[in-house]
């Protein structure tokens, strides 16, 4: 929880005057920083992230739900555009009161020169996981706590073994588990009596990469994500995603398609049968799971980190002077090349012009941007309407 802004830190903002200030968090830091644009009439443009309030259930303080959503809604309302990853996210934040308009498309990209499927080391993933040829990778790679449903990972790990011992004709498995956190120490112990359980730890860069190709199902029970980068990363590596029935991991996997989403499913461990037999399903059913493993890469394609930012550019251009949340930017400020594209006024002019980049319909794309407001539609009732397209520069433009 960073501390607000202090006397030096505001000296340097008011000597660079800034048309927009981007804010990441709705911390101390974040609020004050909020505060300094409408003091000076910059506009503020607040990154949207994380859904705290989802968190209290997981350390069983569920009475904070409610005053957390005030929090944030307090935080949010704050900010003269909101920027969120998804569709999903963007409903969430309409679920406790933050106005439609507001909102612009910051969506997420991949590396896909770094996370592809011909990562896969098969020395690495004998060294490291000690996995033979035959051996089916079960893979989590995220923070260690609780909230990404780590409960539920465990459980399922500790059933899915249970199982193996009756099931003759369930395939070998591994699982290994990448990451750091505060409850690295309970995963250890809670499934330290498997001898099929490998616990790495942090993994970053090249490792980190390596460590999602030589996986062969990808499994997180998370309830809770506003942009799983993961998940992402993950389908770009080849791996088909298990994971649960919540907006967001729907708008990136597609079901029985580049993965399987599970169903009544409880946020807190309980019964673990339906991940279990997700999970079955793709050991048993290789070609199942490769044909997964292809429409997985297939439809992350056209996240490219390129699309991320200018989708971001088109964000901050609803700070434009004419726009609601517009205040203090002048007109002539507009062709500065660090703020805005070269050729928005172009782009404004041809406003009603469809620019079909041809995503297909089960493209990662064209699912996780479509129906997301960007530089361009006003609002997400309007962005909801079946005649949008996505358009090649990552916004929405209407139809006539």
């Amino acid at each position: 929880m960073a501390a607000p802004l202090q006397a030096r830190q505001r000296a340097v903002l008011e000597a660079y005057n800034p048309h927009v200030v981007h804010v990441a968090a709705p911390d101390m830091l974040g609020h004050s920083a909020v505060r300094w644009a409408r003091e000076v009439g910059a506009c503020s443009v607040c990154s949207y992230h994380t859904a705290f309030d989802t968190y209290m259930q997981y350390y069983r303080v569920r009475l904070l739900t409610h005053p957390i959503q005030h929090l944030l809604k307090d935080f949010y309302s704050m900010c003269d555009v909101v920027a969120v990853p998804t569709y999903a996210a963007a409903n969430h934040l309409r679920s406790i009161g933050i106005p439609g308009e507001k909102m612009g498309f910051f969506p997420r990209g991949v590396n896909q020169t770094l996370y592809n499927p011909s990562m896969r080391d098969d020395e690495y993933r004998r060294d490291v996981f000690g996995a033979s040829s035959d051996d089916i990778v079960i893979l989590w790679v995220a923070r260690i706590v609780r909230e990404k449903g780590l409960g539920s990972f465990v459980k399922t790990i500790q059933s899915l073994n249970k199982v193996a011992q009756r099931e003759a004709d369930l395939p070998k498995f591994r699982v290994v588990v990448a990451g750091d956190g505060p409850d690295l120490a309970w995963v250890r112990s809670s499934l330290k009596q498997f001898e099929n359980v490998v616990i790495l730890g942090h993994k970053g860069g090249t490792n980190l990469a390596k460590t999602y190709a030589a996986g062969d199902i990808f499994f997180f029970p998370s309830k809770t994500e506003v942009i799983p980068n993961n998940l992402i990363e993950a389908m770009a590596s080849g791996l088909p995603v298990i994971t649960d029935d919540v907006g967001v991991n729907r708008a990136i996997v597609q079901d029985e398609v580049s993965g399987i989403i599970v169903k009544n499913t409880a946020p807190l461990p309980g019964d673990v049968t339906n991940y279990v037999n997700a999970i079955r399903r793709l050991m048993k059913d290789r070609e199942l799971a490769k044909r997964m493993s292809a429409a997985a890469v297939a439809s992350t394609s056209g996240l490219t980190w390129k699309r991320t930012f200018e989708s971001l550019l088109h964000a901050y251009d609803r700070c434009r002077p004419g726009l609601p949340y517009a205040r203090h930017i002048p007109r002539e400020s507009l062709d500065q090349p660090k703020l805005f594209p070269p050729n928005v006024e172009a782009m404004e002019k041809r406003r009603d012009v469809i620019v079909d980049d041809g995503a297909p319909e089960n493209s990662l794309l064209y699912r996780i941007s479509r129906g997301i407001t960007g530089g361009y539609v006003r609002s997400l009732d309007e962005a909801k309407r079946d005649d949008d397209t996505i358009a090649s520069h990552g916004v929405f433009e209407r139809k006539r």
